[in-house]
């Protein structure tokens, strides 16, 4: 697995779990400003959306596995 990750100077230790939302945040940050400067509130509010995106995404990943799991019954040939 991932260990804690190094981000600065300062020696602030992200655990992996918060790593890998942040580099896709960063990643997201990157290719929404292109080749432009964000303002801070341009990127508070983007990222605010960018949060929003990712919770809505998983609550719907989440409900469409519980109803596949209500579901299958387990017998052949369901998959």
């Amino acid at each position: 697995g991932l260990r804690n990750v190094l981000f600065s100077r300062e020696q602030i230790y992200v655990s992996s779990k918060y790593s890998l939302v942040m580099k896709e945040w960063q990643k997201a940050v990157y290719r929404h400003a292109g080749s432009s400067s964000l303002g801070k509130v341009q990127l508070i509010k983007f990222s605010r959306d960018w949060f929003q995106t990712q919770v809505q995404d998983l609550k719907e990943r989440l409900e469409r596995e519980e109803a596949w799991r209500k579901e299958w019954t387990g017998r052949k040939l369901m998959v």
